[in-house]
């Protein structure tokens, strides 16, 4: 099959790379789409797999019954009532440093004050028509819900949501799946814009070489020389782990580069003729 030939060739082959000074850049542009729509497929393919029974009844479940059982939250005419004592704590379950005291408290006398939410100590604060929380570690959020339509909340509604969401899990799993896949393809495309740039560099490695190129012809190069760095890039996006250092994946094309081109053979004749 060429296109395994060609990304098998795209990690060394000099003679190949020397070859591609007189193919057309659609060659390389055709590899290179071809190889990040396989590529973003089995990302998607392994990230989705791992995700996709986040979506079943049963792991849906378990998340609901972290929700208090006892709690019930409702919301009429834009004010926010519930059926238990207030104000009501929702304490963590371990605090480390930096971390609030409380999950949730729900004191529906209070009005909308950074003090109030400061003083309960906590992640969440339900308040008599809004809600409170965090938005990162400096900045908080505050959630106007006084224009929301009556409705009740509580485990029971939650659970019922787990079965709606749990019978349609496959279609949801293929669903999830398609978005990733063209999320992926798109990343992987974006990244175009950062080898256009490194093949000026190319360029540059030619010249220095001895290397004759054009930017077209090191565009070409540098597309097929991205072969290698856009899987460990996929490998750690998986992994969920940085590169080692900063432009890692650019100084890795470099070196597939340096390692693939080679000098410009010169033919030199020699005249018969002529006396040394």
């Amino acid at each position: 099959m060429i296109f395994v030939s060609n990304l098998k060739n795209s990690f060394y082959n000099p003679v190949f790379y020397r070859s591609l000074k007189d193919k057309s850049l659609g060659f390389s542009m055709k590899y290179f789409f071809s190889f990040i729509v396989i590529l973003a497929f089995i990302v998607a393919f392994i990230l989705g797999s791992e995700l996709a029974p986040l979506f079943s009844a049963e792991s849906l479940k378990k998340f609901v019954s972290f929700y208090p059982k006892e709690l019930s939250l409702t919301i009429k005419n834009g004010v926010v009532s519930s059926n238990v004592s207030e104000p009501y704590v929702l304490k963590a379950t371990s605090v480390k440093k930096g971390e609030h005291s409380n999950y949730l408290v729900v004191d529906t006398s209070s009005d909308s004050s950074l003090d109030t939410f400061r003083k309960y100590d906590t992640d969440v604060l339900i308040g008599r028509n809004f809600i409170v929380s965090e938005k990162g570690k400096s900045q908080i959020q505050v959630t106007d819900i006084s224009r929301l339509p009556d409705f009740t909340f509580n485990q029971e509604l939650l659970f019922h949501w787990a079965d709606v969401i749990g019978s349609h899990h496959l279609a949801l799993s293929f669903g999830f799946f398609f978005i990733l896949w063209t999320a992926f393809v798109f990343y992987f495309t974006f990244n175009l814009v950062w080898l256009a740039v490194m093949a000026l560099i190319v360029l540059l490695i030619g010249k220095v070489k001895a290397v004759s190129l054009s930017y077209s012809q090191s565009l070409k190069i540098t597309l097929f020389a991205s072969t290698l760095p856009l899987i460990l890039k996929s490998i750690f996006v998986v992994a969920a782990i940085s590169a080692p250092f900063p432009l890692f994946f650019s100084v890795l094309i470099v070196v597939v580069v340096i390692a693939n081109i080679k000098a410009d053979e010169i033919e030199i004749s020699h005249n018969p003729s002529e006396v040394a």
